[in-house]
Formats: C-alpha cells, structure tokens, sequence
C-alpha cells in the first residue's frame, strides 16, 4: 500500500513538473509581442469594432494567462470610445489551451472606464434638433 502512496506521488510531482516545464517553454519560445498584432486584428474582427492594446505580457499569477495594458474599444472610424481599462488580465484554463481551445477562466478590468451613448442615431436619420447624449461612468 505504500509503495502504491509512493508512485502515485511521484506521478502527480511528475506531472506539476511536466506542466511547469511547459508553461516556461510556452513563455520562452512564444513571443508574446507577436501575438499582440494577431489578437488586436482577431477581436476588431470578430466585435466590427477597433480594439486597441497597448501592451501583452504573460501573467502567470492565477494559473495561466496575458496581462493587456491599455486596452480600449472604439468606434471603427475612432470617435466613440466605449470601453477602455488600464490593465486587464484573461486567465484561462491550462489543458484545453494544450489541445488547441481556450477556455477562459476569469477576465479582470483594472480601472474600466464605459461610456454608454444614448438617444445615438445614425448620421443619415438624424433629424436637425436630435442631439446625442454622452454619459460615462467611472468605476
């Protein structure tokens, strides 16, 4: 019975190493700047707004995960600021990630600032006296 205690330790230190070594390769050998422009296009693409990041780094605090700073989205032609965070952390779950899928574990705005437009109508229906109405909301 111990020699079985014993192995299936071993296994699961053998396993934490494995998954240790792993995410250092992942770190070193994946440039995390390089995905920066890929990410940046992949969101504008997939929300039909301009998403902007200042800077990408590898957060390893909670698991696995990227650290964006200055990240904003806004209006394609830039007028409309809507969402914009100093920092914002994406973790995400470690074996989905080694087969190809990602699975988001927690997303945490630092300082988000929304801007919410009400009463926006499009520049061809807007009527003379229709004006628009900003409000923001700081948390």
């Amino acid at each position: 019975m111990i020699r079985l205690v014993k192995r299936v330790m071993w296994g699961f230190a053998a396993m934490v190493f494995l998954g240790v070594l792993v995410l250092a390769g992942l770190a070193y050998f994946v440039d995390v700047k390089s995905l920066k422009g890929s990410l940046t296009q992949t969101l504008t693409e997939a929300t039909g707004m301009n998403v902007k990041i200042e800077g990408l780094a590898y957060d390893f605090h909670d698991g696995f995960g990227l650290k964006a700073d200055g990240v904003s989205v806004e209006s394609m032609d830039g007028k409309d600021k809507f969402v914009s965070a100093k920092t914002l952390f994406v973790h995400v779950y470690l074996m989905p990630l080694l087969a190809g899928k990602v699975e988001v574990k927690t997303i945490d705005l630092i300082q988000p600032v929304v801007t919410i437009y009400l009463n926006q109508v499009v520049e061809e229906d807007k009527p003379e006296e229709a004006k628009t109405e900003k409000k923001t909301m700081i948390r």
